[in-house]
């Protein structure tokens, strides 16, 4: 039987790495979620906003988009604060 270099035969140190997937698996969602809530929106200013469209281009039709729920305001993945649909920035990048 062939062995590793601690003495174990090899597919017992095999088993053992397989055995530590399903709990690096199970963590990783977890791990996802900090780097989001980590993560942090520009600034409008830094993102140029502007409250026009420009040559054609809207924030409403850019994938970081976030349609309002109700009467509210839309929102940007990636532009803190309130976001109008008709507005553009820099950062604008069609959906598709």
């Amino acid at each position: 039987m062939q062995r590793n270099k601690h003495g174990d035969p090899a597919r017992r140190g095999f088993l053992k790495f397989a055995a530590t997937v399903p709990g690096i698996a199970a963590a990783l969602p977890f791990l996802l979620r900090a780097g989001e809530a980590v993560a942090q929106k520009m600034s409008k200013k830094a993102a140029k906003y502007q409250p026009n469209p420009k040559d054609g281009q809207r924030c409403d039709n850019c994938q970081f988009w976030i349609p309002p729920e109700g009467d509210g305001p839309g929102g940007c993945k990636v532009v803190e604060g309130e976001i109008a649909p008709e507005a553009w920035c820099v950062l604008y990048a069609p959906k598709g």
